[in-house]
């Protein structure tokens, strides 16, 4: 997707908010970043091992990313979701109206 937005010509900033090590995709903020957001150290978020309490921090770190994007007029819209549906559109839900939003979603 990335590479096609791009190739649209717009920029891409890709905020990873995953808590497992491994992505596809680097991203421009890391998970490192996001949980430091809400001052929030992701080893040890990790280590407690409660997959809701860790999306629940790292959609609170996400959204402290994107409002802090978008008062410094680095974000225009913004697109995520499959897995981290529920974590996206939560920072999707800090953005003012008008701001474009999608969320995708392989879940049926």
């Amino acid at each position: 997707m990335r590479q096609h937005i791009v190739k649209a010509g717009c920029e891409v900033i890709l905020i990873g908010a995953g808590i497992k090590e491994k992505s596809l995709t680097k991203p421009d903020i890391t998970r490192e970043e996001v949980a430091k957001a809400v001052n929030t150290d992701i080893v040890k978020l990790v280590a407690l091992g409660d997959r809701g309490i860790a999306v629940e921090t790292m959609a609170h770190g996400a959204t402290a990313v994107v409002r802090k994007l978008f008062t410094q007029g680095r974000l225009h819209g913004i697109l995520g979701g499959s897995g981290g549906s529920a974590l996206v559109t939560e920072a999707m839900r800090a953005l003012p109206i008008g701001v474009p939003k999608l969320m995708v979603s392989n879940n049926a």
